[in-house]
Protein backbone atom coordinates (compact mmCIF):
# COMPACT_ATOMS: atom_id res chain seq x y z
CA UNK A 1 0.00 0.00 0.00
CA UNK A 2 1.20 3.48 -0.80
CA UNK A 3 0.44 5.15 2.53
CA UNK A 4 -0.90 3.57 5.67
CA UNK A 5 -2.94 6.64 6.63
CA UNK A 6 -4.81 6.80 3.31
CA UNK A 7 -5.26 3.04 3.10
CA UNK A 8 -7.83 3.00 5.91
CA UNK A 9 -10.12 5.12 3.75
CA UNK A 10 -9.92 3.03 0.56
CA UNK A 11 -12.52 0.56 1.80
CA UNK A 12 -14.85 3.34 2.98
CA UNK A 13 -14.63 5.27 -0.28
CA UNK A 14 -15.05 2.24 -2.53
CA UNK A 15 -17.84 0.79 -0.37
CA UNK A 16 -19.78 4.05 -0.27
CA UNK A 17 -19.18 4.86 -3.93
CA UNK A 18 -20.18 1.47 -5.32
CA UNK A 19 -23.26 1.29 -3.11
CA UNK A 20 -24.28 4.84 -4.02
CA UNK A 21 -23.98 4.12 -7.74
CA UNK A 22 -25.89 0.84 -7.55
CA UNK A 23 -28.63 2.13 -5.23
CA UNK A 24 -29.26 5.23 -7.32
CA UNK A 25 -29.18 3.37 -10.62
CA UNK A 26 -31.71 0.88 -9.21
CA UNK A 27 -34.13 3.77 -8.66
CA UNK A 28 -33.49 5.01 -12.18
CA UNK A 29 -34.03 1.54 -13.69
CA UNK A 30 -37.22 1.04 -11.70
CA UNK A 31 -38.62 4.23 -13.20
CA UNK A 32 -38.07 2.81 -16.70
CA UNK A 33 -40.75 0.21 -16.04
CA UNK A 34 -43.26 2.46 -14.28
CA UNK A 35 -45.04 5.68 -15.11
CA UNK A 36 -42.75 7.68 -12.84
CA UNK A 37 -41.86 11.09 -14.15
CA UNK A 38 -38.36 12.57 -13.98
CA UNK A 39 -39.29 14.85 -11.06
CA UNK A 40 -40.49 11.85 -9.01
CA UNK A 41 -37.21 10.05 -9.68
CA UNK A 42 -35.33 13.22 -8.73
CA UNK A 43 -37.16 13.52 -5.39
CA UNK A 44 -37.00 9.82 -4.50
CA UNK A 45 -33.42 9.54 -5.74
CA UNK A 46 -32.24 12.56 -3.75
CA UNK A 47 -34.00 11.40 -0.57
CA UNK A 48 -32.50 7.95 -1.06
CA UNK A 49 -29.02 9.37 -1.64
CA UNK A 50 -28.96 11.13 1.70
CA UNK A 51 -30.85 8.56 3.80
CA UNK A 52 -28.98 5.57 2.37
CA UNK A 53 -25.71 7.50 2.53
CA UNK A 54 -26.33 8.22 6.19
CA UNK A 55 -27.21 4.56 6.75
CA UNK A 56 -23.90 3.55 5.15
CA UNK A 57 -22.01 6.08 7.31
CA UNK A 58 -23.65 4.82 10.51
CA UNK A 59 -22.89 1.21 9.55
CA UNK A 60 -19.29 2.14 8.72
CA UNK A 61 -18.92 3.90 12.07
CA UNK A 62 -20.48 1.07 14.10
CA UNK A 63 -18.44 -1.62 12.34
CA UNK A 64 -15.21 0.31 12.97
CA UNK A 65 -15.99 2.03 16.28
CA UNK A 66 -12.77 0.71 17.84
CA UNK A 67 -10.73 2.39 15.10
CA UNK A 68 -9.52 5.89 15.89
CA UNK A 69 -10.36 6.88 12.29
CA UNK A 70 -13.97 5.58 12.45
CA UNK A 71 -15.58 9.01 12.21
CA UNK A 72 -13.43 9.97 9.22
CA UNK A 73 -14.12 6.62 7.56
CA UNK A 74 -17.84 7.26 8.06
CA UNK A 75 -17.56 10.71 6.51
CA UNK A 76 -15.61 9.28 3.55
CA UNK A 77 -18.25 6.58 3.05
CA UNK A 78 -21.13 9.08 3.20
CA UNK A 79 -19.41 11.54 0.89
CA UNK A 80 -18.49 8.88 -1.63
CA UNK A 81 -22.04 7.48 -1.59
CA UNK A 82 -23.67 10.87 -2.16
CA UNK A 83 -21.20 12.11 -4.77
CA UNK A 84 -21.02 8.89 -6.82
CA UNK A 85 -24.74 8.23 -6.67
CA UNK A 86 -25.52 11.89 -7.24
CA UNK A 87 -23.59 12.04 -10.50
CA UNK A 88 -25.77 9.34 -12.10
CA UNK A 89 -28.90 11.01 -10.76
CA UNK A 90 -27.88 14.39 -12.16
CA UNK A 91 -27.21 12.84 -15.57
CA UNK A 92 -30.64 11.20 -15.46
CA UNK A 93 -32.48 14.37 -14.45
CA UNK A 94 -30.65 16.83 -16.72
CA UNK A 95 -29.29 14.63 -19.53
CA UNK A 96 -30.74 14.17 -23.01
CA UNK A 97 -30.76 10.38 -23.11
CA UNK A 98 -31.51 9.82 -19.44
CA UNK A 99 -31.34 6.02 -19.14
CA UNK A 100 -28.44 5.42 -21.49
CA UNK A 101 -26.52 8.43 -20.21
CA UNK A 102 -26.91 7.62 -16.53
CA UNK A 103 -26.06 3.96 -17.18
CA UNK A 104 -22.91 4.86 -19.11
CA UNK A 105 -21.83 7.31 -16.42
CA UNK A 106 -22.54 4.77 -13.67
CA UNK A 107 -20.37 2.15 -15.41
CA UNK A 108 -17.62 4.73 -15.89
CA UNK A 109 -17.79 5.60 -12.18
CA UNK A 110 -17.44 1.91 -11.28
CA UNK A 111 -14.45 1.72 -13.63
CA UNK A 112 -12.89 4.75 -11.88
CA UNK A 113 -13.49 3.33 -8.39
CA UNK A 114 -11.88 0.06 -9.49
CA UNK A 115 -8.89 1.97 -10.87
CA UNK A 116 -8.64 4.03 -7.67
CA UNK A 117 -8.72 0.93 -5.51
CA UNK A 118 -6.19 -0.92 -7.69
CA UNK A 119 -3.78 2.01 -7.69
CA UNK A 120 -3.85 2.59 -3.94
CA UNK A 121 -3.67 -1.10 -3.07
CA UNK A 122 -1.08 -1.77 -5.77
CA UNK A 123 -3.28 -4.50 -7.24
CA UNK A 124 -3.36 -5.61 -10.84
CA UNK A 125 -5.11 -2.74 -12.65
CA UNK A 126 -7.16 -4.86 -15.06
CA UNK A 127 -8.29 -7.20 -12.30
CA UNK A 128 -9.43 -4.35 -10.03
CA UNK A 129 -11.23 -2.47 -12.78
CA UNK A 130 -12.87 -5.59 -14.21
CA UNK A 131 -13.95 -6.83 -10.79
CA UNK A 132 -15.57 -3.56 -9.74
CA UNK A 133 -17.17 -2.84 -13.12
CA UNK A 134 -18.46 -6.37 -13.78
CA UNK A 135 -19.86 -6.92 -10.30
CA UNK A 136 -21.50 -3.48 -10.33
CA UNK A 137 -22.81 -4.12 -13.83
CA UNK A 138 -24.27 -7.41 -12.63
CA UNK A 139 -26.15 -5.50 -9.94
CA UNK A 140 -27.47 -3.17 -12.68
CA UNK A 141 -28.71 -6.22 -14.56
CA UNK A 142 -30.46 -7.54 -11.46
CA UNK A 143 -32.09 -4.13 -10.92
CA UNK A 144 -33.30 -3.99 -14.53
CA UNK A 145 -34.56 -7.59 -14.45
CA UNK A 146 -36.48 -7.20 -11.21
CA UNK A 147 -37.91 -3.84 -12.32
CA UNK A 148 -39.02 -5.40 -15.62
CA UNK A 149 -40.68 -8.37 -13.87
CA UNK A 150 -42.43 -6.32 -11.20
CA UNK A 151 -43.28 -3.40 -13.50
CA UNK A 152 -44.98 -5.50 -16.18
Amino acid sequence: MREHNSSVFIRSIVLGGVDGIITTFTIIMASLFTSSKTNVVAVVGTASLFSDGMSMAVSEYLSNSNDKNAIYMSIACFGSFVVCGGISLLVFVFGRNAYLGSGAVALFELFCLGAFRSYLRQENFLYGVAQTTLLGGTAFGVAAGVAALVGS
